[in-house]
């Protein structure tokens, strides 16, 4: 099945798929110099991913635009375990005493797990227009 086919299909959109964003809401593991930082997903497209952590002393100097970093997707979904890390580098960053938003940008991105993130996008689109939106 061609996603990115069957995606435009209910999106009725010539935007490339690496550019459709999706909203979404599932923890990640933020990965570098085996250090690890919480945080949860907040919209997805093929190209990255928008997330928030809560501020850490330890992070506070890293997370700066082109750093490079490994994201653990926590997904409630079996066939998720044997998706590896994605490579990603950090490509915005909004800090405030509460939240840190982050933007990722993927690279490297295997046909698995690029397959795995169409099929989450094809889903979330059928399922707006379906009237069943729960975001995740």
């Amino acid at each position: 099945m061609d996603f990115e086919e069957e995606l435009r299909k209910f999106a009725r959109s010539d935007m490339p798929l690496r550019q459709m964003r999706e909203s979404a809401r599932w923890q990640i593991e933020i990965w570098a110099d085996n250090e690890c930082l919480i945080g949860e997903a907040r919209d997805v497209s093929r190209g990255g991913l928008g997330a928030i952590v809560e501020p850490n002393s330890v992070w506070q100097s890293r997370l700066v635009v082109g750093y490079k970093v490994r994201l653990l997707f926590l997904w409630a979904d079996e066939d998720s375990d044997d998706i590896d890390p994605f490579s990603a580098r950090v490509i915005w960053v909004r800090k405030n005493e509460k939240v840190w938003d982050i933007g990722f940008e993927f690279y490297d991105l295997d046909d698995r797990a690029g397959t795995y993130i169409a099929r989450y996008l094809l889903t979330r689109v059928v399922t707006r227009h379906l009237g069943d939106d729960s975001g995740s």
